[in-house]
């Protein structure tokens, strides 16, 4: 397990956890191979194998298989900053089977079911 990001007090209200894995992110128009940097309850950070055209705020999913092969995590969500080679995504949908498997991914990594309770209800917060 790697160590959560830190990130500026005030700043950001969810903990990114690095988490390397493939994944697609579909688009208009087509699907994108890339790499799963780091995610968090409300988004994630993916990097580009190969240049695609892609504009902030675009629609997109993003797949993303766990080691295990069966497990998925499948986000719908917009492109909130594209950068070098990345691209910053925030969620805006998300399954019941998927939040689920994200939870328990960033409750693993987080290592404190206080601090993930304190996510949740943010989360929760913020989608009101």
């Amino acid at each position: 397990m790697n160590p959560p990001a830190s990130s500026p007090p005030g700043k950001r209200l969810f903990t990114r956890i690095p988490f390397e894995t493939d994944a697609v992110l579909s688009t208009f128009p087509g699907k994108h191979e890339c790499t799963l940097a780091d995610i968090s309850l409300k988004g994630a950070l993916v990097e580009r194998i190969a240049p695609w055209p892609i504009q902030t705020g675009s629609p997109c999913s993003l797949q993303i298989k766990l080691a295990d092969g069966a497990t998925t995590i499948h986000m719908a969500g917009e492109v909130v900053h594209v950068e070098a080679g990345r691209l910053g995504l925030r969620c805006t949908e998300i399954d019941l089977e998927s939040i689920t498997n994200l939870r328990r991914l960033v409750e693993l990594n987080l290592g404190d079911e206080a601090a993930l309770h304190r996510e949740i209800s943010a989360m929760l917060q913020v989608d009101k």
